[in-house]
């Protein structure tokens, strides 16, 4: 009996019926002339920078599954019970204040500081409070002054002014305002004296407490009349003790409000009314401790 080396077919008796013995009556081929196939030519060697190419996804691909694992691992160390580690949220800041005088002051000064919104050499067209901000709290919220007015006032019964903000730079003002106020109309009295303060809000400007700044008043460049006035009262370079029993008041001088605080004065001709030249010319700078009586809040961070 002959099996087909191709299709494997067994040949039987009756096949010869219908093909001659040499051949398979299934597929047709010669018993004889059947050849098996040739084998299959193995690839060719892989190039050099092919191995290495492969060698690099490899190491890839066990650093990630590695890397994966022990995240897996720490996640389920550090965080047990939970599908997912919470995110890291920074802790919130801790809101401190501080202030300038850090004690309030008792009293003022007998003189004030007439500034005017015109005139000429030696008349006072600006004045200021040169300051350093605490490192702790370096944003200033709020500025404010103390302002008196006369009877001599009542000829400009309704007059603008504005408080600025800058780097003290030596002498003067710097030439970039870092704030400026909104203009506060200031009515006159006919009361013949009145004394108050004007607070502004500032937006919560972060200065650097290795600088010294100036935050300063004019009337100047507001559209007010030439002769407009308004004082400010000197803080003064120490406290007043209370009251002795014969109604003396005794100065002590060891103490100060504001040591490390100055005012300056711009008493530069200024016959316009005008507030550019204010940070182009020299201001007359006082002792430090003689101070305007300015008070200035300040925190810690500006998000709350």
């Amino acid at each position: 009996m002959t099996t087909c080396p191709q299709c494997g077919h067994k040949r039987t008796a009756s096949d010869d019926r219908i093909v001659g013995a040499e051949a398979c009556p299934r597929c047709g081929i010669f018993y004889e002339k059947w050849q098996p196939p040739p084998a299959a030519e193995s690839a060719g060697p892989v190039p050099e920078n092919s191995q290495e190419k492969t060698k690099g996804q490899k190491s890839v691909m066990a650093a990630a599954l590695i890397f994966i694992v022990l995240a897996a691992f720490a996640a389920f160390i550090l965080f047990p019970g939970s599908d997912t580690p919470p995110q890291a949220v920074a802790p919130p800041c801790k809101r401190m204040e501080s202030t300038l005088p850090i004690t309030p002051v008792r009293g003022m000064e007998s003189n004030s500081y007439m500034i005017r919104a015109s005139g000429k050499a030696e008349a006072v067209t600006a004045a200021g409070q040169i300051f350093a901000p605490d490192r702790r709290t370096p944003v200033l919220f709020k500025v404010g002054f103390l302002f008196v007015q006369d009877s001599y006032t009542k000829a400009a019964p309704d007059f603008k002014l504005q408080v600025r903000l800058s780097e003290w730079a030596g002498d003067r003002p710097g030439p970039e305002e870092l704030w400026v106020s909104v203009p506060c109309a200031i009515p006159g009295t006919a009361e013949g004296f009145q004394a108050d303060w004007v607070d502004f809000d500032v937006p919560h400007l972060r200065l650097d407490p290795a600088k010294q700044y100036v935050a300063w008043v004019t009337l100047s460049g507001l559209g007010n009349p030439l002769d407009a006035i308004i004082c400010i009262p000197g803080m003064g370079p120490r406290y007043s003790s209370p009251l002795h029993g014969r109604g003396e008041r005794n100065p002590d001088p060891s103490r100060s409000p504001y040591p490390q605080g100055r005012r300056a004065l711009y008493r530069q001709e200024n016959l316009k009314g005008d507030v550019s030249p204010m940070t182009h010319a020299a201001w007359e700078v006082h002792d430090s401790g003689s101070n305007l009586h300015f008070r200035m809040s300040f925190e810690n961070c500006a998000a709350h």
